[in-house]
């Protein structure tokens, strides 16, 4: 046998032996995924018809990733070029960090040959939505650094037809996804998968895949791609910026962004909210007075911090109940009220149905008010923190009413699970528009 042969049938072996090491790793498929999708892409092996040559993000890749994303998002914020100053100036966006959870399943999704993305809940992580860009799709020969440079410079080019109307408000409609998610100013964590393969439909075709996820996932309908105003003014309390990193001993190489101090923390930190003149009533989990409470049925109630924020948490199996009152009274001397909570709700399995119940009242000392109920999940905000309004139609002026939460399991129901992010009541009414201008609630 030549020496071109045997070295050939090594290769194969190897491929085969690497092949079946991808299968048995990919076999263990922790709780949290299948939570979210039956086909979670952590959870997926690799099909052995799969024949790769390059797998995976090397230091050096990494690092050319991050410097491009961020520089793109520095030149839009603060206005860096002359190629975006038909666009506003960016007072809250985020500098990018590496992340290597949302890695590890852009990677693993990319092992199986697959030339395009996943859905939107087979790569959902407990801590935020994740959205995804194809980065890079070349054919043939190898991807070198001056290929994703390339790349990068035609989409600095494409926001020359990026307009004011599309930062104040995204839709899927203008066709702007790819730029919307580059420049998503909450998205500040990025990890992504790479693969040099044989393209499994034609067996001759050599393709690379570079292909990200981006946490918190951006591109929300309705939602603003970045606040106008002037650079770094609205940074969050766990960023710094500019010349202000320095007493952090950070170095900020781009300082039109944001830079997260604690990268263990999210942007906004885990101090207390600090309520303003609007705002009747807030509980974000994170120390405020207001969040003091009263638990009845079970209570396993527990508090997460994670980089995606801060939120209360339970499993509920069949039969169970459980309900919060808060003791923190809300009292509107006009009247008017408007009560936002944000939510997170569902089976803990992707296979069973959604068996939960949510619901809540307000009660004055004496004299119940109103009941609430709280529309199930459904596709488009599945598995999202997502915020139900409700304006009471009669509100009784200044006088003091509490808020109660339940969440119940019928007995014939499956396990189901909520989480509680944050509980607002501003005096005014509801309006999506109001509540946004107030204190920038979003689906997360």
């Amino acid at each position: 046998m030549s020496a071109p042969a045997r070295i050939r049938n090594i290769l194969l072996v190897l491929s085969s032996v690497l092949c079946t090491l991808t299968v048995i790793q990919s076999a263990y498929c922790p709780d949290i995924y299948k939570r979210y999708s039956t086909q979670h892409s952590y959870c997926l092996g690799q099909c052995c018809n799969c024949t790769y040559y390059k797998r995976g993000v090397d230091p050096g890749l990494k690092g050319q990733i991050l410097s491009l994303h961020n520089d793109l998002r520095n030149k839009v914020a603060a206005g860096h070029s002359y190629g975006v100053d038909h666009l506003p100036r960016a007072s809250n966006m985020l500098e990018m960090v590496w992340d290597d959870e949302l890695a590890t399943i852009a990677q693993t999704w990319l092992d199986g040959c697959r030339k395009n993305g996943d859905c939107e809940e087979c790569r959902m992580v407990s801590r935020f939505a994740v959205g995804q860009e194809i980065i890079g799709d070349f054919i043939g020969s190898e991807m070198d650094s001056q290929d994703l440079d390339n790349e990068f410079f035609s989409r600095f080019n494409a926001l020359s037809v990026f307009t004011d109307a599309h930062v104040r408000e995204y839709s899927d409609s203008n066709g702007n996804h790819k730029t919307s998610q580059l420049l998503w100013a909450k998205t500040w964590r990025i990890g992504c998968g790479f693969l040099r393969f044989l393209d499994p439909n034609n067996g001759r075709t050599v393709v690379n895949i570079l292909l990200c996820n981006y946490g918190p996932g951006g591109c929300v309908e309705g939602e603003e791609v970045y606040k106008a105003g002037t650079v770094c003014s609205a940074c969050p309390a766990n960023t710094c910026c500019g010349d202000g990193c320095k007493k952090h001993k950070i170095t900020n190489s781009f300082k039109g962004l944001c830079k997260v101090i604690d990268e263990n923390l999210p942007p906004q930190g885990n101090v207390p909210h600090v309520k303003s003149g609007k705002e009747l009533f807030y509980c974000g989990f994170n120390g405020e007075s207001d969040c003091s409470r009263a638990v009845e049925g079970i209570n396993r109630w527990i508090g997460k911090i994670s980089t995606g924020g801060t939120w209360l948490s339970m499993d509920l199996g069949r039969g169970g109940h459980t309900s919060l009152t808060f003791e923190k009274p809300i009292k509107s001397k006009s009247g008017k009220l408007c009560l936002s909570i944000t939510t997170r709700t569902g089976p803990v399995d992707a296979n069973s149905r959604y068996t939960y119940e949510l619901g809540g009242s307000m009660e004055e000392t004496g004299r119940f008010l109103t009941t609430m109920v709280f529309p199930k999940a459904d596709n488009k905000v599945k598995h999202r923190f997502h915020t139900d309004y409700f304006q009471p139609s009669e509100f009784p002026k200044n006088r003091d009413v509490k808020l109660t939460l339940s969440f119940s399991v019928p007995i014939d129901g499956q396990r189901q699970y909520i989480e509680i992010k944050r509980i607002v009541a501003m005096e005014k009414d509801c309006s999506k528009q109001t509540i946004l201008e107030g204190s920038g609630y979003s689906v997360d």
